[in-house]
């Protein structure tokens, strides 16, 4: 009987010192960063410009970017963006003309059903965005919310963002050549979903 109960403790011993080694604990990358979904009902636009330093090319749709960002900082870590329902139309007085952006079936995306895609679907920034080597820069504005940047693609585009969940962007011509320019600084609007 003394035996059988040093042989029940022994055994109750190993199971409490191995039971936790035995449980697999993963650690999600939910715990450390999450993503958020903005998207534009009024479609927007961008110009491509030509050799000649002339906008050719005016690219309109609805933008929609997915924001990957640190929840404790509120930093954004990546995104993409783009236009759902594009169309492309050549700018009158142009010199020279340019080739269309290319598009994609909106059924490509991942997250299409949770924003409302439409086919054709322009990409204009995808992730990873800092496995191009390129660089995002955050940081927090006066009156709230917080802004991040970003320069690539011929283009500086910086978006700005409020806890209350709306989102406006641009982009700022950088290269004539290959560059892409939108109207203003703040015109492509986006709410959160």
């Amino acid at each position: 009987m003394k035996q059988s109960v040093i042989v029940a403790c022994m055994l109750a011993f190993c199971v409490l010192i191995l039971a936790p080694g035995c449980n697999k604990k993963t650690e999600t990358n939910n715990e450390t960063f999450g993503y958020e979904y903005y998207k534009g009902a009024i479609p927007n636009s961008y110009y491509i410009y030509n050799f000649m330093e002339e906008r050719a090319l005016k690219v309109s749709g609805k933008p929609f970017m997915v924001v990957k960002y640190d929840k404790i900082t509120h930093n954004i870590l990546d995104f993409e963006f783009g236009l759902s329902e594009v169309t492309q139309t050549a700018v009158p007085g142009a010199s020279f003309g340019v080739a269309p952006e290319p598009t994609l079936d909106a059924s490509s995306i991942d997250y299409q059903e949770k924003l409302g895609l439409v086919s054709p679907v322009d990409l204009l920034i995808n992730w990873p965005v800092t496995a191009w080597g390129y660089q995002i820069t955050n940081e927090s504005l006066n009156g709230g919310g917080l802004s991040f940047s970003f320069s690539g693609y011929g283009s500086k585009w910086t978006f700005s963002y409020l806890p209350a969940g709306s989102m406006t962007g641009g982009a700022v011509i950088l290269d004539y050549t290959t560059g892409r320019e939108t109207d203003a600084a703040n015109s492509i609007n986006m709410l959160r979903l």
